[in-house]
C-alpha cells in the first residue's frame, strides 16, 4: 500500500518540476506536495459521488499514474540568463 501513497506525490514532483517549472528544490517540495494532495483529494471526491470509494481511489490513482507517463514524455526544459532575467526556451 505504501506504493500506492508514491503515485501521488511523483505525480506532484513531475507536475511541479516539468509543466511549472519550478527550479529552486525549496519550493519544488511543497509544491509537490500541494499538488499531489489537491489532485488526489479532487478525483476521489469527483468520483466517489458515482462509484463506492474503494473504486474511487484505485481509478483516481490510476489516472494520475496515465497523466504521469504523459508528463514523462515532456521535453526537458533549457534556461539561460540574459540581462539578469532567466529565459526558458523549450527545444
Amino acid at each position: 500500500m505504501f506504493v500506492l501513497a508514491l503515485v501521488p506525490v511523483i505525480f506532484g514532483y513531475v507536475l511541479g518540476s516539468q509543466v511549472l517549472k519550478e527550479r529552486q528544490w525549496q519550493l519544488r517540495a511543497p509544491v509537490a506536495y500541494a499538488l499531489a494532495l489537491t489532485c488526489f483529494l479532487c478525483g476521489v471526491n469527483a468520483l466517489f459521488h458515482f462509484i463506492p470509494l474503494r473504486c474511487a481511489v484505485y481509478g483516481t490513482l490510476t489516472f494520475m499514474s496515465v497523466i504521469l507517463l504523459g508528463l514523462f514524455r515532456l521535453k526537458p526544459v533549457r534556461a539561460t540568463i540574459l540581462d539578469g532575467e532567466v529565459a526558458i526556451y523549450d527545444r
